[in-house]
């Protein structure tokens, strides 16, 4: 989201899951390259005049600049549609969600199914209505699979798999990784080794981005050799 509007692209993010405050805390984080977490423990943090201050002033102040547009709370798909297309006529350029799970309706249904066929004929209709991206985020079970990712699949014109190396490769059940040959890496740490798997693409190329995550600052990196 922050890296779409650094680039002039305007996509509101409905966040369902985390407080916009903490979602413009890691915008900070990352412009200004200081700890957050940190930065607000009064244990922690810091004295006065240390030139993390002067960052995170002048990461705040970007932040407030680039006018960026977050919606927290309790969003069900109804009011994110009318939504959806309210911003779309004012200039956004898609929208982007977290997470599908979070997102609820006003009807009620007798099986969960049920329930996520109507979630999913909304979605139709919303990419119809607006005619811009949809980027929609969802984290995987056990299995490393998404619930009613089959008819979400079939819905998304690109489908990316992001997953930690070190992490996911422990889970010997679970085939992440196919035919891909992942170099091992040395990083420093609180550094992830992610992958982003494109497991669809209506283009017909599947590539996959091989990038280092900072968590001190919240920052994706690219990883040579992908």
């Amino acid at each position: 989201h922050l890296r779409l509007k650094r680039l002039g692209i305007d996509v509101p993010f409905f966040s369902l899951e985390t407080p916009s405050s903490r979602i413009v805390s890691r915008y900070i984080s990352e412009i200004g390259k200081v700890n957050m977490f940190k930065m607000s423990n009064p244990r922690l943090h810091p004295p006065p005049f240390h030139p993390d201050w002067e960052r995170l002033k002048a990461a705040s102040a970007e932040v407030d600049e680039l006018g960026l547009t977050v919606f927290d709370g309790n969003w069900d798909i109804e009011r994110i549609r009318t939504k959806a297309r309210q911003l779309v006529k004012r200039g956004a350029q898609g929208i982007m969600i977290d997470n599908l799970v979070c997102i609820k309706t006003r009807k009620q249904f007798d099986s969960q199914q049920r329930k996520y066929m109507y979630l999913l004929d909304k979605f139709r209709e919303i990419r119809e209505d607006i005619n811009k991206p949809i980027i929609l985020l969802a984290h995987p079970n056990a299995d490393g699979n998404v619930k009613w990712a089959g008819e979400l699949e079939d819905l998304a014109d690109v489908v990316l798999y992001l997953f930690d190396v070190e992490k996911e490769g422990e889970r010997r059940d679970v085939d992440l990784y196919g035919k891909l040959e992942i170099v091992p890496r040395n990083l420093p740490e609180l550094h992830q080794h992610i992958i982003g798997k494109v497991q669809k693409n209506r283009d017909g190329a599947t590539p996959r981005l091989e990038m280092e995550f900072d968590l001190e600052y919240q920052t994706f990196r690219p990883l040579g050799g992908a």
